[in-house]
C-alpha cells in the first residue's frame, strides 16, 4: 500500500521488488495478482 507524504507517493521496498519480479504489471492486474496472493 502506497504512503501519502502531502503529494509524494511511496511505495514499501518489498511490494516494488516483487512488482518488478513479476514483469512491472500493468496496476489494474497487479492488484488482481496481490489479492490472489494475500488469500
Amino acid at each position: 500500500r502506497p504512503v501519502h507524504f502531502g503529494r509524494a507517493v511511496r511505495w514499501p521496498v518489498e511490494e516494488l521488488k516483487a512488482w518488478l519480479a513479476a514483469g512491472a504489471p500493468e496496476r489494474s492486474k497487479w492488484e488482481t495478482m496481490r489479492k490472489g496472493a494475500d488469500r
